[in-house]
């Protein structure tokens, strides 16, 4: 036996022991390595910024499974095939190679299969995890039978997909030895489902007591050469509060059509004219579906609102006549969601605006439609500080507000033709809820385009 191989035993006895500080591993993926190996935690979450480790530490860990448990079964996947073997694949052969594992003699690759065979019968699947539509419940997956599974980048990740992986853990036992299904995931800072399920929740204290996250910092890891971290910090801010400080509240989604920063600036703007046209707009929802937002502007600050989880017709006309009679504002400066249940608003209150998403936008702009348009318009005017959400609103108001701005985002932008937004069904996928706020704040834009013709005299 060489001496690799005689240091190799070793780590694997001090593994086998919990004993994680003379494995050569930061202290930030040492903590990880002792979640993944206690009989409490399902799931960890590691890194939140860049160069902390994730892929060392997702490969290290499986490789030390495998070998300590004879006959056992494990996947490591990526969303897409081909970044999974340019970069989670090349990283795996290293820490084999750093470990002193020997081909043909201590496991086998089939390059066809993207499997390793190891010696002691355990196996290591490589596979994408990527959404299709053909396949929107990934019963693809369902061929396996897995002891656990690191999904790396999985912020890149269906929720979906982790949720079927849950149900092919069934290898759990074996020759002198026992498991708990475990999932190691790693991620960039997100605002996908990880934000909420892990860092928000870890946050606040709410982390449900089965998942763990390990936030790991390029700071965090000593093999991170000065020259790395300088290049980080010269990047623009968006990349160095998110890789560098490891900062989840900024997205790095290029279709994003309003960065943090502007979104923030909502709540603060302080600065816009206290004067101008008072109006109405006003999404609705009908029983058992979604909610009801009406929100009050005075130019553009928005001064009042109101919501309800469920409404009937009488309830919307009451509750529109009540805030049109404190305000002072005239029907023709009330606009609403007149598809469904809102249709019937207009025999009501006479003169007011039925607005209809899928109509064509106005003066025949280049945009899907109306709906696109004017979330286009808003959504310009919020980056340029020009909206100003001064109603009183519950900490919960203000983050589904962030949540929901943050999802305006635009679509298809690599084909010719109209303007699109993203669905707002995967929009509801994401946030796990209908995006009421914004629905009724975009409204607001209409007032800008509508023709003079109309009779609204604007004060902004």
């Amino acid at each position: 036996m060489t001496v690799t191989h005689e240091l190799r035993n070793l780590s694997l006895e001090l593994y086998k022991r919990n004993i994680t500080d003379g494995l050569g591993l930061t202290t930030k993926q040492q903590i990880a390595l002792g979640h993944l190996q206690d009989l409490e935690t399902s799931d960890v979450l590691y890194g939140g910024a860049a160069r902390g480790g994730k892929s060392w530490l997702g490969c290290t860990w499986v490789i030390f499974e495998a070998l300590i448990k004879p006959k056992s079964a494990w996947l490591v996947a990526r969303e897409e095939l081909t970044k999974l073997k340019k970069t989670t694949l090349v990283t795996f052969f290293k820490v084999l190679s750093s470990w002193g594992l020997q081909k043909d003699t201590d496991y086998k690759y089939n390059g066809t299969e993207r499997t390793f065979h190891f010696s002691n019968g355990s196996t290591v699947f490589f596979e994408e995890l990527k959404f299709v539509p053909s396949d929107p419940n990934f019963d693809r997956i369902g061929s396996f039978d897995l002891t656990g599974a690191f999904i790396d980048e999985v912020q890149q990740i269906h929720k979906k997909a982790i949720s079927t992986l849950r149900g092919r853990f069934s290898v759990l036992s074996g020759e002198g030895w026992t498991a708990i299904p475990k999932m190691f995931l790693s991620a960039n800072p997100s605002k996908t489902w990880i934000y909420k399920d892990f860092y928000l929740a870890n946050k606040e204290g709410k982390l449900k007591p089965w998942r763990k996250f390990v936030q790991a910092l390029p700071t965090d890891n000593p093999h991170n050469s000065p020259d790395y971290l300088l290049n980080l910090l010269r990047s623009d801010e968006q990349i160095v509060q998110r890789l560098y400080y490891g900062n989840w509240e900024y997205d790095d989604d290029p279709n994003a059509m309003i960065d943090y920063d502007s979104i923030v600036g909502l709540f603060n703007n302080d600065h816009i004219n206290q004067y101008g046209t008072k109006y109405i707009t006003a999404d609705i929802a009908g029983q058992g579906s979604d909610k009801f937002r009406i929100i009050v502007w005075q130019g553009w600050k928005a001064i009042d609102s109101l919501s309800m989880a469920k409404s009937d017709g009488q309830e919307i006309v009451t509750a529109i006549k009540d805030l049109q009679y404190k305000h002072g504002i005239p029907s023709k400066q009330v606009i609403y969601d007149a598809d469904g249940i809102g249709g019937m608003v207009g025999g009501f209150i006479k003169g007011a605006y039925p607005f209809h998403n899928g109509a064509s936008p106005l003066f025949k702009e280049n945009y899907k439609n109306l709906k696109t348009q004017c979330h286009y318009k808003y959504a310009a005017k919020v980056v340029a500080g020009e909206v100003w959400l001064a109603f009183p609103m519950s900490e919960t108001d203000v983050k589904e507000i962030i949540e929901e701005h943050e999802q305006i985002k635009k679509a298809n932008m690599d084909k010719d033709g109209k303007l699109e937004m993203i669905a707002k069904e995967e929009v509801k996928r994401i946030l796990g809820r209908s995006p009421d706020w914004t629905d009724s704040l975009m409204m607001r834009a209409y007032f800008e385009m509508m023709p003079k013709s109309s009779g609204v005299k604007r004060i902004n």
